[in-house]
């Protein structure tokens, strides 16, 4: 006799960011797993951000010193910081953990990548942290714009995509290990 197992997993999650020259500015998190909830609001306060984490009812509040971090899990790494094909640190806030992760990076080369027909120049990037491996290709372009990641984490196998690239609107990427796609919001100058 064999016995079988089976279960299903319903995953609902949102997150929006805002940015500034600065880096990351606000964001925001709301999952469903299963019914429960998890939401997450963080924004940047002087010399720190801070994070209110409701969790199914149960909140808490998490602050990280600005200066234990250069940049967010959603920001790309500033292209014009691009050093010689020698590895470099980069400390990164993880927005899933809300911990601050060592990685290393190194610059590799540059690839022209094709999205909806069009051809991008890309900078190509592999980082390598505690939990996860990475391959990136960045846009040279103003935001340095992911246009694919081909990775390994705790998870397993992933590959992100850009699908859609518009002058005056953000990115559309797909996630195929997820299997959702991102719709962005835009960017804007303001005072």
């Amino acid at each position: 006799m064999r016995t079988l197992f089976f279960t299903t997993l319903r995953l609902d999650s949102q997150e929006t960011s805002l940015l500034d020259r600065e880096g990351l500015l606000e964001y925001t998190s709301q999952t469903q797993i299963n019914g429960e909830s998890l939401s997450v609001r963080g924004h940047r306060q002087n010399d720190r951000f801070i994070f209110r984490i409701n969790d199914n009812g149960q909140t808490k509040r998490h602050e990280v010193l600005r200066s234990q971090y250069d940049l967010s899990s959603i920001e790309s790494l500033p292209l014009h910081k691009r050093p010689t094909h020698n590895p470099f640190d980069i400390r990164v806030l993880d927005l899933e953990s809300l911990d601050v992760l060592q990685q290393k990076a190194t610059w590799l080369t540059r690839e022209t990548l094709q999205v909806n027909g069009h051809a991008i120049e890309c900078h190509v990037l592999e980082v390598n942290g505690p939990t996860s491996q990475s391959r990136r290709w960045y846009a040279d372009d103003t935001f340095h714009t992911l246009v694919r990641e081909l990775g390994t984490d705790e998870d397993g196998s992933y590959e992100i995509i850009l699908t859609g690239h518009h002058q005056d609107a953000s990115p559309t990427k797909q996630n195929h290990r997820h299997g959702a796609t991102s719709l962005g919001g835009g960017a804007a100058e303001v005072d």
